[in-house]
């Protein structure tokens, strides 16, 4: 397994923390076979493969866990490309790489106040 879930998906998750912690990370990361499952984290888990696709599955904080996990593995992957987008604008003088900059860079910004409004809304209520 690569990285740990973050606390953030933690506190997401009501009971078996650590065990669904790994299914989520799983659930995202992998091709989801059985096979996958027995090999990289049954043993950390300690339930069937079974049990966690048909229960675990099922229940509202798993599925708040995964779309959280989600989201982050789609920030990390539009990171990855800005990062090649920019290499390329700065090293190789590529214009529509330095526009495509641009725009993720209004983009971002635009999130991040969104994610601080959204924040602050709900510390007052």
């Amino acid at each position: 397994m690569k990285k740990a879930v973050n606390d953030d998906i933690k506190k997401l998750i009501k009971s078996n923390v650590n065990k669904i912690c790994y299914f989520v990370k799983w659930y995202v990361d992998s091709d989801r076979s059985e096979k996958s499952y027995n090999s990289e984290i049954k043993s950390m888990t300690q339930v069937e493969y079974e049990t966690a696709m048909n229960d675990w599955i099922e229940r509202e904080d798993v599925q708040e866990a995964i779309k959280a996990y989600l989201n982050q593995v789609k920030n990390l992957k539009m990171f990855d490309i800005y990062n090649s987008m920019y290499d390329k604008a700065v090293k190789k003088g590529d214009v529509n790489s330095a526009k495509w900059c641009e725009q993720f860079f209004k983009y971002f910004r635009n999130m991040v106040l969104s994610d601080i409004k959204l924040s602050i809304y709900y510390l007052i209520n």
